[in-house]
């Protein structure tokens, strides 16, 4: 089972991108506190949104926001030279914005407390 959930905050905002064959994407990362670290360490996470989920979080996130996500891990291998590396993103799934108490406004239309009677009207469209 490749399944994995984290609450954290994004660490900048997040990259609307398109892919090669002309489908939405998003690119974001996560910093997700440890539980018993002493000095505020944090993990980090890069994230990739397809579909409904890249144009949402595009349109509703932004650095320093709460966010909870749900997905699985992509690993992909790169070499140069005699040298291998793996680079690893969490595949977003599900995602759940968090209140963070912050009444900033999203994209300049919606307050955070609007935020989920944003979505609800643009699932139903």
């Amino acid at each position: 089972m490749n399944k994995i959930q984290i609450l954290g905050y994004m660490v900048q905002n997040p990259l609307a991108v398109k892919t090669k064959n002309g489908n939405q994407a998003c690119k974001f990362s996560v910093a997700v506190p440890r539980r018993f670290a002493k000095n505020n360490e944090a993990d980090f996470f890069n994230c990739v949104a397809y579909g409904i989920n890249a144009t949402q979080i595009a349109k509703f996130f932004y650095k320093g926001r709460m966010i909870g996500v749900t997905g699985h891990i992509n690993t992909t291998m790169a070499k140069e030279g005699n040298a291998r590396f793996f680079y690893y993103d969490l595949i977003v799934e599900e995602w759940h914005a968090i209140n963070d108490r912050c009444a900033k406004p999203l994209d300049g239309d919606y307050l955070e407390e609007d935020l989920t009677i944003a979505l609800l009207r643009e699932a139903n469209t």
